[in-house]
């Protein structure tokens, strides 16, 4: 009784908040969070915009897939059941990052939604490599298994016919992970499924007659934040809820799905190569570059 007493309260002190918010938005004719959400956008665009010197940007996003989100923003009139919905839902920001929850990307991300900017939003990828172990094990292996290894076959390639000092950008294709809600309740509801790719500079050198290769490597993410036909969610305290549900909000042009981007700071490895031997890791630990 005491979990769902203090559920009651914080839905009570919500909804208060959440009346004033739509008060003043009827008032203004702008909607709630806006400015809020329009600042951290453009935060999040002058982040992702410019990348980090000497490292490539991310691929180009992948395509969505044939039934992917909601359709155009805004394809059809709001209705008074849209905007009783959306008050309806700006509840769950407070209750999702309250302390009986404590899913504040989630909280975040819907609050931009329901902003309704549209604008691109910024996630911080070493805390997901941190929250998300699987993940984290996920990105070390496709780092060692396949994205070392094909920067080696290049730096061979490009050996025979040049000599160091010499550097490459070298970028991945698109990975997929899936955040379940078993790993990360907040990443499951704040991203689910989404995209990721490893990036790198690559500086190669000679020194005594030893060449050797640094590899200054980050981790992109990337989603979009969409609701699809014919898929559902479970969200705490309400259940099991249709993506057409949020969809409609997007659809009556009163939220507005978006694009999720974000990047590591960059991490040093370096190896020795040795015609015998071929590539021979050089033991020094990895060092950490804050972005710029």
């Amino acid at each position: 009784m005491l979990r769902i007493g203090k559920i009651h309260t914080i839905l009570l002190e919500a909804e208060e908040e959440a009346a004033r918010l739509f008060r003043e938005w009827e008032d203004a004719n702008t909607p709630p969070l806006a400015m809020a959400v329009k600042a951290s956008a453009k935060l999040s665009l002058e982040q992702t915009g410019t990348g980090t010197p000497g490292l490539p940007l991310p691929p180009i996003p992948p395509p969505p897939i044939v039934g992917d989100g909601a359709g155009p923003h805004g394809q059809r009139q709001a209705t008074d059941k849209d905007w009783v919905s959306w008050r309806e839902w700006s509840l769950i920001p407070f209750l999702a990052e309250s302390f009986l929850i404590q899913q504040a990307d989630a909280a975040r991300h819907m609050r931009h939604f329901l902003g309704n900017s549209g604008q691109d939003l910024t996630v911080d990828v070493e805390r997901m490599l941190e929250e998300l172990p699987k993940f984290r094990i996920a990105v070390s292996d496709y780092f060692e298994h396949v994205f070392t290894p094909d920067i080696q076959k290049e730096v061979e390639y490009r050996l025979a016919t040049q000599s160091p000092p010499f550097s490459f950008q070298y970028t991945s294709p698109w990975q997929f992970y899936y955040a379940h809600t078993s790993e990360s309740p907040n990443w499951y509801h704040a991203v689910g499924g989404f995209s990721y790719a490893l990036g790198a500079e690559v500086i190669v050198q000679e020194m005594g007659g030893v060449v050797t290769i640094t590899i200054n490597t980050q981790t992109h993410v990337f989603d979009r934040y969409n609701w699809d036909p014919n898929k559902k969610t479970d969200i705490p305290v309400l259940g099991e809820i249709k993506d057409t549900t949020l969809g409609a909000l997007h659809q009556a042009g009163i939220a507005r799905e978006f694009e999720i981007w974000g990047q590591t700071n960059a991490t040093s490895s370096e190896f020795r190569f040795d015609p015998v031997q071929k590539w021979v890791p050089i033991p020094l630990p990895s060092i950490s570059q804050p972005s710029r």
